[in-house]
């Protein structure tokens, strides 16, 4: 546990790290980058699925807040949440369900056999 802990946080830092500091919020015309998250929000494990859900809201809201990313163009990060129940036998179906929304970057997958099994199909879709 503490290690899925510790990758979770690892995942956030670079994210936080990557944002531009800036006193000033993104713009609403900033181009969309979406961070899906394949988390349990129900099921045996669905506290930790909600506290990295506030996590990842609290730094996408900083981030966002302090100007968002800032990579020769604009970005707003906005977190696309996949309930995964618990049960790594529906994270396929919830990387799918995410990946119609145009997500670029996946957080999550707080299981062993989800990591495993999506880790190819997301270096297949480049992800």
């Amino acid at each position: 546990m503490k290690q899925k802990k510790f990758i979770f946080i690892s995942a956030l830092s670079v994210i936080l790290l990557s944002a531009c500091s800036s006193d000033k919020a993104v713009s609403e015309t900033a181009k969309l980058y979406n961070i899906g998250a394949i988390i349990p929000v129900t099921g045996d494990n669905k506290d930790l699925g909600i506290s990295i859900k506030q996590g990842a809201m609290l730094a996408i809201d900083e981030i966002n807040e302090n100007g968002g990313i800032d990579n020769g163009e604009e970005y707003r990060l906005d977190l696309v949440v996949a309930n995964d129940e618990s049960e790594s036998k529906y994270a396929d179906y919830a990387y799918e369900s995410i990946k119609k929304d145009g997500i670029h970057a996946v957080i999550g997958l707080i299981e062993n056999e989800e990591c495993s099994m999506l880790s190819l199909t997301n270096f297949l879709d480049n992800m």
